[in-house]
């Protein structure tokens, strides 16, 4: 590094406009003020909240998407790679020959939605204010028509179980012998370390409904809060020559 002597406006502590300046064994330096790229590590999280770090060098923004989004739904697809990311994802990747695998389908369809869901992205997570919405992911996407509407999702703590009721009727391509799967999602979505701790319930291997019926039920652990669960109703159709629809979500009473 090299040596500064002195300048026409003095010495320089601190940032001043693209650069930056000190002093060290009572040699003034300066130098281009230059932020490192990843701004949004832990490392630099923890270093901040315990005021070690200038709040300036660390972007929430960064650390939120990673944390938040990226993390949360590698975590979910990694976790149910043969129960269901493989069965309905894979299978849509290769209908339409897309040159992707399940996983980076359904980080593709999901990121953008869930990013645009937090409230806010530059400030600290928050399990009830700044989260993403689960209730808006996508966990089925394919040719087959949806359901209208999924009505309603109600949760019974002192049983677990968790009741879905749906518009079983169809307009376009659906069936009333469709297969009808259920899943949930149960919040909050990382720990106190900021690891992911949502846990995903439900398969899309066995079905236990059919489309025209309008309701199923999935057993819960009991004594959970209704409003961190996130339900989700899709279909397939029995001969699975269209595959499955997009799924429909909301959130617990």
């Amino acid at each position: 590094m090299a040596k500064y002597i002195g300048s026409p406006w003095g010495s320089i502590r601190g940032k001043l406009g693209g650069s930056v300046g000190g002093v060290w064994k009572a040699i003034e330096w300066v130098r281009r003020l230059s932020l490192p790229h990843q701004r949004g590590s832990l490392a630099y999280m923890t270093g901040v909240l315990a005021g070690l770090i200038h709040p300036g060098r660390f972007s929430w923004r960064q650390f939120n998407i990673k944390r938040l989004v990226f993390q949360v739904l590698g975590w979910i697809g990694r976790r149910n790679l043969t129960s269901w990311m493989y069965p309905v994802w894979q299978r849509l990747c290769d209908k339409h020959g897309y040159k992707l695998t399940h996983i980076n389908l359904f980080l593709k369809r999901n990121i953008p939605t869930l990013w645009a869901s937090l409230p806010d992205p530059d400030a600290k997570y928050d399990a009830v204010t700044n989260k993403p919405d689960m209730a808006l992911l996508l966990v089925s996407d394919g040719d087959l028509e949806e359901t209208p509407n999924f009505s309603a999702l109600v949760y019974a703590p002192l049983t677990g179980i968790l009741t879905f009721t749906w518009d079983g009727t169809h307009t376009l391509n659906g069936d009333d012998t469709d297969e009808a799967y259920v899943m949930a999602y149960v919040e909050p979505i990382v720990d106190s370390r900021w690891r992911p701790n949502g846990k995903m319930y439900g398969t899309a291997l066995v079905s236990a409904s059919t489309r025209v019926a309008g309701s199923d039920t999935l057993t819960l652990p009991i004594g959970l809060t209704p409003g961190d669960i996130c339900g989700y109703v899709y279909f397939k159709d029995t001969a699975n020559i269209i595959g499955y629809s997009p799924s429909r979500a909301r959130r617990s009473v």
